[in-house]
């Protein structure tokens, strides 16, 4: 396995689980309804999980902070007048 700041690139069921905080058990049934990237290890029996791939499903819905929603804002009402304008 390749070691990247001391941590394994590639995540069994377990260590998959403890990083995202929750129980194995749950972590199947996101893999059974596909809502997550696993891999499955020559034979089918093991599954294998990319770190990267579990931090991607951690940070998949990113909650704009007030600073990001007022440019965001304002940002479309300068659209919105460009539009009233033509």
């Amino acid at each position: 396995m390749n070691q990247t700041n001391n941590q394994s690139e590639v995540l069994t069921m377990q260590q998959a689980a403890d990083l995202l905080g929750i129980t194995k058990s749950y972590l199947y049934k996101l893999v059974m309804a596909r809502k997550i990237t696993y891999y499955k290890g020559k034979g089918g029996k093991m599954t294998y999980f990319r770190r990267e791939d579990i931090v991607a499903y951690m940070l998949h819905t990113k909650m704009p902070s007030n600073e990001e929603m007022m440019q965001e804002a304002a940002a479309y009402n300068v659209r919105q007048a460009g539009r009233r304008r033509l």
